[in-house]
C-alpha cells in the first residue's frame, strides 16, 4: 500500500480505536442546584472537546511519520481496515450531519444567531412587535453576546465532536450541558452589561409560548430548554462575578500537537510497523 492511502488508513482506523475506547468517558454532572450561580462554560466547553484532542495528536503524529515513510509502505492488517471503516461512518455521518444543521438553520424562528463566519440576527416580525421595547432589546443583547464569541461556530464545532462519538452517549451529555452553560453566561453576560435581568427573563418566556414546536436554531434565545426554570431563576438574581477566559489551555494544546509532529517525525516509522506487526 502507497504512503497517501495508508496514512489516510491509520488517520480512520486511529479515530475508530479511539472513539471505541474512551467513548464511554468524560461524562459530566447534569444536575445542578438552584443556588449554585458560578457559570462553568468554558469547563463544559473543554469536556465537549476533550474526546476531539488525541485525535488531534495522533493525527500530528502521523503527519510527522509520512514526510519519513517510504513510498511503498507496508501491508495492513485486517483488524486495522475494520477501524478504519468505522472511522469513515463516524466522519461521513459527523460531516452530513454539520451540513443538514447548517442549512437548517436558514429556516428559524423567533430570535436566533445565525453564521457561522459573521454571524448576525435574525429576529421573527411578529415576534418583534409581541415583546414590549424593553424585552426585545434585552433579547438583542444577548444575542449580541453569542455574536461577539461566534457561537454558531463553536456550536458547530461541538456537534461535529459530539457526533464523533456516536453511539456513546456521554458524548450528548456532554455537549447538552455545554449548551446550558453556554446560555447561562451569555445570561450573565448582558445582565453585567446593563440589561434587566428580568425583561430578559420576560422575553425568554415569551419567545418560548410563541415558538414552541417551531423549528429554531441551535444558538437561540431560548437555548436547549432542557432546564427553563432555573435559567429564568438565575436571571432573578444578581449576575455571576465575571470569570476572564485564559489562553493557557490552546497554548499547551498547539505545543502538544507540535511534539507529536516531532515524534512522529523521529520515530513513527518503527512504533507504525510494530503496530501493523501485532495487530491481527
Amino acid at each position: 500500500m502507497d504512503r497517501e492511502a495508508l496514512f489516510a488508513l491509520l488517520s480512520l482506523a486511529g479515530l475508530g480505536a479511539l472513539v471505541i475506547a474512551t467513548g464511554p468517558f468524560f461524562i459530566p454532572r447534569v444536575d445542578r442546584r438552584p443556588s449554585e450561580r458560578t457559570p462553568t462554560e468554558r469547563d463544559a466547553w473543554r469536556m465537549v472537546c476533550a474526546p476531539g484532542v488525541p485525535i488531534l495528536l495522533i493525527t500530528c503524529g502521523l503527519i510527522g511519520w509520512a514526510f519519513v515513510e517510504p513510498e511503498s509502505a507496508e501491508s495492513v492488517p485486517a483488524t486495522a481496515i475494520v477501524l478504519a471503516l468505522w472511522g469513515a461512518i463516524l466522519l461521513t455521518r459527523a460531516a452530513l450531519r454539520s451540513v443538514l444543521a447548517i442549512l437548517r438553520a436558514r429556516g428559524v424562528t423567533g430570535i436566533a444567531t445565525v453564521g457561522l463566519i459573521r454571524p448576525r440576527i435574525v429576529v421573527s416580525p411578529d415576534l418583534a412587535v409581541q415583546l414590549a421595547p424593553a424585552q426585545l432589546e434585552a433579547a438583542m443583547a444577548h444575542e449580541h453576546t453569542h455574536c461577539r464569541h461566534r457561537d454558531p461556530l463553536r456550536v458547530l464545532v461541538a456537534q461535529f465532536v459530539t457526533d464523533l462519538s456516536w453511539p456513546w452517549p456521554a458524548g450528548q451529555k456532554r455537549l447538552d450541558r455545554w449548551m446550558f452553560d453556554l446560555e447561562c453566561a451569555r445570561d450573565d453576560e448582558a445582565v453585567r452589561a446593563g440589561v434587566d435581568g428580568t425583561d430578559l427573563a420576560a422575553a425568554i418566556i415569551r419567545v418560548v409560548k410563541d415558538t414552541a414546536g417551531r423549528p429554531s436554531a441551535p444558538v437561540s434565545l431560548t437555548g436547549s430548554g432542557a432546564a427553563l426554570k432555573l435559567r429564568i431563576e438565575r436571571l432573578l438574581r444578581p449576575p455571576a462575578p465575571e470569570v476572564r477566559p485564559t489562553h493557557q489551555g490552546m497554548l499547551a494544546l498547539l505545543l502538544a500537537a507540535a511534539g507529536f509532529g516531532w515524534l512522529g517525525l523521529s520515530t513513527g516509522e518503527p512504533v507504525v510497523a510494530w503496530l501493523l506487526r501485532i495487530l491481527p
